[in-house]
């Protein structure tokens, strides 16, 4: 007689236990204004056959910081955390992000950078034009940056329906005059 063996498809489990997997090994977040916030997203994988437990994430630099503070996740699935990077101070940050788990304890490194805040200042405030149909006018106005140095503002002009154009302006010196053209659409 001849034996005769099947395959049969199974995962690779023997034992059931956890498998922790990350989408990243380091973070680097976005470039943040002092006081301000920057998020990204952190998948965390279970690649095992048990459910995976996060207990808790520990930052070594408070500037960073993970919402849940602890999570499940079931076999063979994945959930997200959000990272946020809040700087307070200007300049490089760097830190470490641990994840203690029912796995293996686990750590990714965090990096950020911080700017100044700009400030806007506009000369004049507004203005109140009546043009006829087809008509338009060019006047100045001022755009600056009071900001700290380094600061970039970065705004957009939008107007209302007598306003028939947009536009999206980065501001990196102290001071640029802007010229704008105002159609009129007649009353």
């Amino acid at each position: 007689t001849t034996d005769r063996w099947t395959a049969v498809p199974m995962h690779d489990c023997c034992v059931n236990l956890p498998e922790i997997a990350l989408s990243d090994t380091c973070l680097a977040m976005d470039t943040t204004v002092q006081g301000g916030s920057s998020q990204k997203l952190l998948y965390i994988r279970n690649s095992g056959c048990d459910t995976l437990v996060v207990d808790s994430f520990a930052s070594s630099d408070p500037a960073f910081n993970v919402v849940p503070s602890s999570t499940m996740v079931p076999a063979y699935d994945s959930v997200f955390v959000t990272v946020s990077f809040s700087p307070s101070s200007l300049g490089n940050y760097s830190g470490t992000l641990t994840i203690f788990n029912n796995d293996i304890d686990t750590s990714i490194c965090l990096t950020g950078y911080s700017v100044p805040t700009p400030a806007i200042t506009i000369n004049p405030l507004s203005y109140s034009v009546n043009l006829a149909c087809g008509d338009s006018l060019s006047d100045t106005l001022l755009i600056s940056n009071t900001g700290a140095p380094g600061s970039d503002l970065i705004y957009s002009i939008y107007g209302n329906e007598i306003y028939d154009s947009a536009s999206q302006v980065n501001i990196k010196s102290r001071d640029q005059i802007i010229n704008h053209i105002f159609h009129g659409f007649g009353s």
